[in-house]
This record gives C-alpha cells, structure tokens and sequence, in this order.
C-alpha cells in the first residue's frame, strides 16, 4: 500500500490511517492498531527520519507493508519523520522481518535515494527506485 503525502500531522494520525487500511484490505485484524500502540508505548519506532511500527508478534493474515511518504516531516515523538512503513507481517514470512527492516532503513540513510524516493509520488515510481537500488 503507498500514500504519498497523505495529509498527516503526527504519529497517531499515520497509526490509524495505515493500520485501518491494512484491515480494511483484509491483511490485519481489528486489534492490530492496538498492538503497533502497545509496542509504541514499549519503543518507539522512529529512528532519525524514518519510522517503522510494527506489532511485537507476526500475526499478519498476509505479509504486506503500508508506506507513506511525507515532503514535510511529521512528528512521531521526538523524531520527524519523511517515511512511514508499517509492516504486516504474516508468521510463515517471519524470516524475511530482518531483511526488510535492514533494507528499508540502509535505502533511507543514502542521501541520494532519500532524496529521489522523498519525490515518487506513484506506488510504480517507488518500486522501480526501489529496485534499481539494490
């Protein structure tokens, strides 16, 4: 799922706008919102200009990610943040959690690809960036 500048002023609206929309396209549960809170409230989930909520256990129906892209950074704490991924994450991919969270964070950390996927304002011009990146 990808949102590019979806209007948020702050973590809980990110939280409640992608966690719904991870429910309402049938990969999550009702109670996932409450368990990316729960593990907020244990750590949060931003780092630097990043952040990446997602609950304690692996109970996805299905794997997915929902990323949202900010031009102007919201606040999530005492970080801002430009990206949001929220990761879904079903048990039998539980192996991959690593993978992606690796990824995601060493593609967001080079200046370049920062700055180009801060401007893909399409779910396909993020995935081709993505992918010419490895």
């Amino acid at each position: 799922m990808f949102f590019y500048n979806p209007g948020f002023s702050n973590k809980e609206d990110a939280i409640n706008y992608l966690s719904n929309a991870l429910n309402k396209f049938g990969y999550v549960d009702s109670s996932f919102r409450e368990r990316i809170y729960e593990r907020e409230r244990i750590s949060p989930s931003a780092y630097l200009n990043i952040a990446i909520p997602h609950p304690l256990e692996m109970s996805a129906f299905s794997t997915a990610i929902a990323v949202s892209i900010h031009p102007t950074p919201i606040n999530w704490n005492q970080n801002k943040v430009n990206f949001v991924f929220m990761l879904a994450i079903n048990e039998e991919d539980r192996i991959l959690f690593r993978d992606i969270f690796d990824f995601v964070t060493e593609i967001i950390l080079n200046k370049k690809y920062f700055e180009a996927l801060l401007k893909t304002k399409t779910y396909e011009d993020f995935i081709n960036l993505l992918i010419t990146s490895i």
